[in-house]
């Protein structure tokens, strides 16, 4: 099962990267759809830009709390799930914020979700080394 759940992680990150290759040249006509507002349509290009790079490192995140879930661990998935919000993405959000106005909050996001996603596979890691140190009762 942990083979499986590496293996997903390693996907997200490499199709989410792939995505994210495919939006660089798509950004700025994307922007242009949704206003004609020059400073709207930076501001979502820049979004668009940036948050972007860091699903992959989410989607690890994401893994990890419903391997958690199926392993009947639910208090440390929503533990987890609290850590990457409220001591991750809001404070580095808000402090990206103070630093470089909305451009500084994504990028307190991107890497909110990237430091997440990082903890997300060491977390696994560990739980994988105790889940197979244990031994199986006969």
């Amino acid at each position: 099962a942990f083979d499986a759940l590496f293996r997903a992680m390693r996907f997200s990150i490499l199709f989410q990267l792939l995505i994210f290759i495919a939006m660089v040249p798509l950004s700025a006509p994307i922007a242009s759809m949704f206003s004609q507002e020059p400073a709207v349509q930076n501001k979502l290009w820049h979004y668009l830009i940036v948050v972007p790079a860091s699903y992959g490192m989410q989607g690890v995140m994401m893994m990890l709390v419903s391997a958690l879930n199926a392993m009947k661990k639910p208090v440390l998935a929503f533990a987890i799930n609290l850590m990457r919000l409220f001591v991750l993405l809001l404070p580095m959000a808000w402090i990206g914020s103070l630093l470089d106005n909305t451009e500084g909050m994504f990028i307190g996001i991107a890497a909110a979700n990237g430091i997440a996603g990082m903890i997300a596979y060491g977390i696994a890691l560990l739980l994988r080394r105790r889940t197979l140190a244990t031994p199986v009762p006969t």
